[in-house]
């Protein structure tokens, strides 16, 4: 009888960072370690919010534990939905630099592997909203995504890959709504 092989799965998520005290990513990375999914391996690693770091932690990590699949999650804020990036543009912005390009000789952009269609239908049969995204915007996730993809591709490993934003949890957004709020209050008293 021949023993089934199982699949190695990497989850990422983020750390705090700026004003956002509790990263949904980060919490869901650290629930998923407790947790036990037969015919999986699962591996997780929480990245700083770094252009430099996050992109050289991860690449360690998938070069380590050689994973089948890769998920890479994220925030964004205004979000309602869990949200499938199709795509990972050559693009990012640093503070008032925009519009720099994260790899001048690499291509504009990467598509997502996964069977995203298949996979969002999956999730709204289960009653989870769920949306297909074309940007992961221009900051650290799409960053990541892109260097990712580009490692994956161009040393040829077979490693499905993707990037799940999620939305903020209720406490991020309270801090947020509280703190934008606050500006407002306080820009009304100075005048």
């Amino acid at each position: 009888m021949r023993q089934q092989v199982k699949k190695r799965i990497l989850v990422t998520g983020f750390k705090p960072f700026k004003n956002i005290r509790i990263n949904t990513s980060e919490v869901l990375v650290k629930e998923l370690e407790k947790r036990v999914f037969p015919g999986f391996i699962l591996e997780t690693a929480v990245l700083p919010v770094s252009f430099k770091n996050a992109p050289e932690k991860l690449i360690r990590r998938v070069e380590v534990f050689k994973p089948d699949i890769l998920i890479m999650t994220g925030i964004a804020l205004g979000i309602k939905n869990l949200e499938l990036e199709k795509v990972a543009l050559n693009i990012y912005n640093k503070g008032k630099q925009k519009d720099l390009l994260i790899s001048p000789d690499g291509p504009e952009a990467y598509f997502t592997n996964y069977p995203i269609v298949k996979i969002l239908k999956k999730l709204s049969n289960k009653g989870i909203p769920s949306a297909i995204s074309y940007t992961a915007g221009q900051y650290v996730c799409n960053y990541l995504y892109y260097k990712a993809a580009h490692h994956i591709i161009s040393s040829g490993c077979e490693i499905l890959f993707g990037f799940l934003h999620l939305p903020c949890l209720p406490e991020e957004v309270s801090l947020e709504f509280i703190k934008e709020k606050k500006k407002y209050v306080e820009k009304a008293y100075r005048i």
